[in-house]
C-alpha cells in the first residue's frame, strides 16, 4: 500500500507546482525598467527591442508583460464627420436587388438532398432611402428596366409627400 510522505506535518501525495520558487535567470529590476521605458518611448514592437537590446524576444515580451506595457495605448482616431442633407428629398440611395426565385424549397427546408430545386427566374427589390428623414420605400418587381424605376421612383414621390419624417 502507498502511504503519503510527511514532511513537517504536510501531505506530500497532493498536487503541487512544477513552478521553481526562485528564478535565478530573472531580469534585474533595473533592467527591465529600461526595457519598458524604451517600450513606452519608442513604440517598438517585442522583437525589434529585443534586437536592440540583445535578449531574447521571449524574455522581452514577459517583462513588458510584467510591467503593464505589453499592448500599447489605443491611438486617438479623429472624430468621424457624416454629413446629413438639410432638406428631405435632396439626396436619395436608389438600390436594386435581384433575388432568384425557387419552385420548391431547397434541403434547409426539407432536408432531402436528393431532390434539386431549380431556379425559375429573378425577383428585384427596388428601395429608395432619403438621406435627410431616412425614409425608406421598397417594392418588389420582375424586372429592373427604366420604365419599372421610372414608375417606381414615382410612386415613391407620391408615398413620400404624405409621409411625415420622423421626429427625434
Amino acid at each position: 500500500m502507498c502511504r503519503p510522505i510527511h514532511r513537517h506535518g504536510r501531505c506530500r501525495r497532493g498536487r503541487r507546482s512544477s513552478r521553481p520558487k526562485t528564478s535565478a535567470a530573472r531580469v534585474p529590476a533595473n533592467e527591465e525598467a529600461r526595457i519598458c521605458a524604451l517600450r513606452r518611448r519608442t513604440g517598438w514592437s517585442p522583437r525589434r527591442l529585443a534586437v536592440e537590446l540583445g535578449r531574447p524576444d521571449s524574455t522581452v515580451d514577459q517583462v513588458l508583460c510584467r510591467g503593464g506595457c505589453s499592448r500599447p495605448a489605443p491611438s486617438k482616431r479623429p472624430p468621424v464627420i457624416r454629413y446629413q442633407w438639410p432638406c428631405p428629398g435632396n439626396l436619395l440611395y436608389v438600390d436594386v436587388k435581384r433575388f432568384g426565385k425557387f419552385e420548391a424549397p431547397g434541403h434547409a427546408v426539407t432536408g432531402d438532398r436528393t431532390q434539386r430545386s431549380r431556379r425559375v427566374g429573378w425577383e428585384y427589390v427596388h428601395s429608395i432611402v432619403d438621406d435627410c428623414s431616412r425614409l425608406a420605400y421598397s417594392e418588389i418587381h420582375d424586372d429592373e428596366r427604366a420604365a419599372t424605376v421610372t414608375a417606381f421612383t414615382r410612386r415613391w414621390t407620391c408615398s413620400s409627400a404624405t409621409a411625415s419624417p420622423p421626429s427625434g
